[in-house]
């Protein structure tokens, strides 16, 4: 990875994280500024330091608002046959998740960057506002378009509270505190989303899967007093006009549609339309030529691009990218893989699927927090991540294995051994990433 050269000239490993900073000699003082490129990272640094008490309720009320969006993506799964018999919309039940994930994945790249025009604290309360809303229409609708309509602006909240969550947390604690709390912030998503179904089906059974999203109104009303009270990281400056002029609305308007089209093409394609249809074939091409005009517009016009490319010369965030792309697809392919395969193969409820595979999600959330705490004890990141990219290797080949008649009991114990070995690589490539970043970013 980076290398950088000693007094003696010669070539020294910088990609080792030690207390979530970068180690670049054994005998320098464990506390001393490391350079790298003019990048400084001192693993006692902290973007915004904040009182005790003010910083607890900021972390209470990011772990609030994120149980929320990712309770959301899983929650539907066992309301959505009362969903469609009441609105006797059977063969159209998929788009009320598939317009939750167009809104989430949409929207998702474009909020980091409006938290720097705008500040952390008004895009949070927006966010939080938009998506109090959408689940106050979601659980009120009177009909299936207005529920879809509903799920797709509250996919935007939802999906801009996940990386607002990461944000703000990544700026209130130390360097070498971020594995701790960002992994704190990841068990907590992991837990939501395992229990999502459970919570669905017992409201649908119970009272009524409205609830599954009138249930977000309190929550949302404590996590918009708590950061309004209490994150007060400074606003940049600049006039509401100078700020809107910053956005970069035609990158952002290409990147949103590129997506919209390839999620469409991806869901419709061998299931509503053949592969080879018209349908499918304009949906890809339009992807690439509106992805092509997104990439153009980043690099020759936007002053303030959405995705500053440059930040891939810096290898560890290149690779970071990389390693998060593979555990992400890794992880969403075994979540709806193996729901379907319990649904529909072996004829379980939704429920149950749930509970199936919430070993995978419980160690998740275990490892999420264990590796987090164990780098910020001894550091040594690098080997924690190149272990965790093996182990993985192996458990995804043991997941493979799984069939019709696989006892219940290895079931359990390959989504045990499976969990924590992704928990690595969605915790470090976070982590390893924004120590590698310039501090200004």
């Amino acid at each position: 990875m980076h290398s950088s050269k000693d007094s003696n000239g010669e070539d020294i490993d910088i990609t080792d994280v030690k207390s979530c900073s970068i180690e670049i000699n054994e005998n320098q003082p464990k506390e001393s500024n490391i350079k790298e490129k003019n990048v400084i990272v001192d693993p006692n640094h902290v973007n915004y330091k904040l009182p005790k008490k003010q910083f607890f309720f900021v972390i209470f009320s990011l772990l609030i608002s994120l149980a929320m969006a990712s309770l959301d993506i899983t929650i539907v799964a066992t309301t959505l046959p009362s969903i469609s018999k009441d609105f006797n919309s059977q063969d159209n039940y998929t788009w009320v998740i598939l317009a939750y994930l167009l809104g989430n994945t949409s929207i998702s790249p474009t909020c980091g960057k409006l938290a720097d025009i705008f500040g952390r604290g008004p895009v949070m309360l927006t966010i939080l506002t938009i998506f109090l809303i959408s689940s106050t229409v979601c659980g009120l609708s009177k009909s299936f378009y207005m529920i879809v309509a509903a799920r797709a602006v509250q996919g935007m909240g939802g999906g801009s509270i996940i990386s607002m969550s990461n944000i703000i947390c990544s700026d209130i604690v130390t360097v070498k505190q971020r594995g701790t709390y960002l992994g704190l912030l990841n068990s907590i998503f992991s837990l939501a989303l395992a229990v999502g179904p459970l919570v669905g089906g017992i409201f649908t059974d119970t009272i009524s899967w409205r609830w599954a999203f009138l249930i977000n109104i309190p929550f949302c009303i404590i996590a918009i007093i708590f950061i309004g009270l209490f994150v007060k990281i400074p606003i940049p400056p600049g006039t509401f006009k100078e700020k809107v002029k910053r956005i970069d609305f035609f990158g952002t308007i290409f990147l949103i549609s590129s997506v919209i089209c390839l999620l469409l093409g991806l869901n419709w394609g061998g299931t509503t339309y053949e592969w080879s249809s018209p349908v499918i074939l304009s949906l890809i091409g339009a992807f690439i030529v509106l992805i092509s005009c997104f990439l153009f517009v980043e690099y020759k016009i936007a002053r303030e691009p959405i995705i500053p490319f440059h930040l891939y010369k810096i290898k560890n965030i290149g690779i970071c990218s990389i390693m998060s792309f593979m555990a992400g697809l890794v992880f969403i392919t075994f979540n709806n893989i193996f729901s379907m395969l319990y649904q529909n193969g072996r004829g379980f409820s939704a429920t149950m699927s749930g509970l199936r595979i919430a070993p995978a999600f419980v160690t998740l959330a275990i490892g999420s927090i264990g590796c987090g705490w164990l780098v910020e004890k001894f550091g040594h990141i690098k080997e924690f991540t190149i272990t965790g990219g093996f182990a993985l290797f192996f458990a995804c080949f043991f997941v493979s294995l799984i069939g019709g008649n696989t006892p219940f009991y290895v079931e359990c114990l390959i989504y045990l051994f499976y969990g924590f070995c992704i928990s690595i690589p969605l915790q470090f490539s976070l982590v390893i990433a924004q120590t590698s970043a310039p501090p200004k970013l």
